[in-house]
C-alpha cells in the first residue's frame, strides 16, 4: 500500500467523525421554538382609508412587521394659522399618537403591530432652545 493511499484511508474516519459533529443535537425533551420565520413582506392590498384624513400634515411612522420596521403613511391634523413653534409640538404629538395607536384592521391583517405605549406627551421647547 502506498503512503498516499494509506493517508487517504486514515483521513476517511477522521472526516466521518468531523461530519457527525455538524448538525442538530438530539434533546431529551420536546422543544417548541414557535413557527418558522416568514420572509413574506407586510403589504396592504391598497391604500388604507381608515388611517387617512382629508386634511393635515402627511407624515410617515414606522410600525413593526414581524421583525422589521416598515413605513406607513399617516396624516397629522394641525389647525390652520398655528404658530410655527406650536405647530412643531402638535406635529410631534400627532406622530407619537399615531405610533401608539392600534393599527387599523387592514394593517393588523397584513401583519403590522406597534409596541409604543400610549400616554406619551410632547411638552414643547425648553426656554433656552433655539427657534
Amino acid at each position: 500500500m502506498t503512503p498516499v493511499r494509506r493517508r487517504s484511508l486514515l483521513a476517511l474516519p477522521v472526516l466521518a467523525v468531523l461530519l457527525t459533529g455538524c448538525g442538530i443535537r438530539a434533546t431529551q425533551v420536546p422543544t417548541d421554538f414557535g413557527p418558522a420565520p416568514s420572509r413574506v413582506p407586510c403589504s396592504l392590498a391598497g391604500p388604507d382609508l381608515a388611517t387617512q384624513t382629508t386634511r393635515g400634515v402627511p407624515v410617515q411612522v414606522f410600525l413593526l412587521c414581524r421583525e422589521s420596521l416598515v413605513t406607513v403613511d399617516r396624516t397629522v391634523r394641525v389647525p390652520e394659522g398655528t404658530p410655527d413653534a406650536r405647530r412643531r409640538v402638535m406635529v410631534a404629538q400627532g406622530l407619537l399618537n399615531e405610533l401608539a395607536a392600534t393599527p387599523s384592521p387592514a394593517e393588523r391583517s397584513a401583519g403590522y403591530t406597534t409596541h409604543v405605549p400610549g400616554g406619551l406627551t410632547v411638552s414643547g421647547p425648553a426656554p433656552h432652545d433655539p427657534e
